[in-house]
Parts: C-alpha cells; structure tokens; sequence
C-alpha cells in the first residue's frame, strides 16, 4: 500500500512539473513576446519569420508528447532546447550566447528540466548587447550541467513561483538524487543528475 501511494504521489509530482512548463509557454508575457517578435520580422524577413513559426510550433509540441513520461533521452531533450533558445535569440538577438556542449548523449533526465533551468536563466538575469546573458549546457559524468553568468534583473515580472525547488523535489522523489546548484566567481550554475533505465520505460 506504500508503495502503490509512493508511485501515485511521483506521478502527481510529474504531472505537475509538465503542467506548470506549459502553462509557462502560454502565459500572455510569453505569447505577448512571441507574437510580437513575429509580428516584426513577417514584415522584414518572412524566411525567418516562417523559420519562428516552425520553432514555436515544435516548443508546444514537444512539451504535449512528454507530459505523461517520467524521464526522456538526453538527445530528444537536447532538439526540444535548441528550438527553445532559437526563439530567444530570434527576439534577444546578440544580448543572449548558448553553447551546447554535450558530446555523450547515453541516459535520461526530467521531461523540460533543461528549459526550465534555461528560462530560470532568462528570467533572474539581464541580457544586452553590451552584457550579454552566456548560457552553457554541458556533461560532466553522470550530470547535466547548465551554467550562465550572474547578472541579476533588479526587477522581477514574472515570478510564478515554479523553477528550482519544484526541479529539485520532482529529481528527489523520482531517483533519490539532489540536483546541484552553485554560484562563485559570477556563474549560477545547475546540475542534473542522468538517468540510467531501458528506453522503453516512461
């Protein structure tokens, strides 16, 4: 009987981590941005405007199919991110630089653990031209690491209270193991355990 309430409570637990990054998509400051970044660039490149629509559409798409999987393959994690941040440099332009360096894709993590850390990123820093937000995604062992530097909005617009801790608590229910979160020397970085199970178990 614990076991089957442990299981049951995991699964609230993912749920709940699928629905907030959703509901994270299409809150009106996200749409308000997209829309409007799109909206300006029909009107002086509709190739990249074209190239935004088919991003946005696989940003949605990705977040549907995994809402009721417990982990997923690094790689198709890593295609679901690159969509992601194409969106954002499509609208940051030079004040946002990620570098993907993740060679050895074996494993599995959290279903959007990755874009919630990015948009943790995006939201608590500033990013400019002349201070641009650097964002790197790495491995290192058995981790996931994405690390950014340290330059923090003095004001914060939207804050839902979901990101780190919900992360953190989902990773702790789910394996037993704690993500790792660092600051020192102006970088805030972040690391997830991977996930070793046979592909065909959600």
């Amino acid at each position: 009987r614990a076991l089957l309430l442990r299981e049951e409570q995991i699964k609230r637990e993912s749920l709940k981590v699928q629905y907030e990054a959703l509901k994270s998509h299409i809150n009106p400051h996200f749409l308000f941005n997209s829309l409007s970044v799109l909206d300006s660039l029909i009107d002086v490149d509709a190739a990249k405007a074209k190239v935004f629509v088919g991003r946005f559409s696989d940003v949605y798409r990705y977040i549907l199919e995994q809402k009721d999987k417990t982990f997923v393959a690094i790689d198709k994690e890593l295609e679901f991110v690159n969509s992601y941040i194409s969106l954002h440099q499509l609208r940051l332009g030079e004040a946002l630089m990620v570098t993907i360096d993740v060679k050895e894709k074996s494993g599995q993590i959290v279903p959007v653990s990755l874009q919630i850390l990015l948009e943790n990123a995006f939201k608590h820093n500033e990013a400019s031209r002349e201070n641009p937000l650097r964002i790197t995604i790495t491995r290192q062992n058995d981790q996931i690491i994405v690390s950014n530097n340290f330059q923090p909005r003095k004001i914060i617009t939207d804050n839902h209270g979901f990101g780190l801790a919900s992360v953190s608590k989902q990773y702790e229910q789910l394996t037993g193991k704690n993500i790792r979160v660092s600051q020192s020397d102006g970088l805030f970085s972040v690391a997830l355990p991977i996930i070793y199970q046979p592909e065909n178990q959600d």
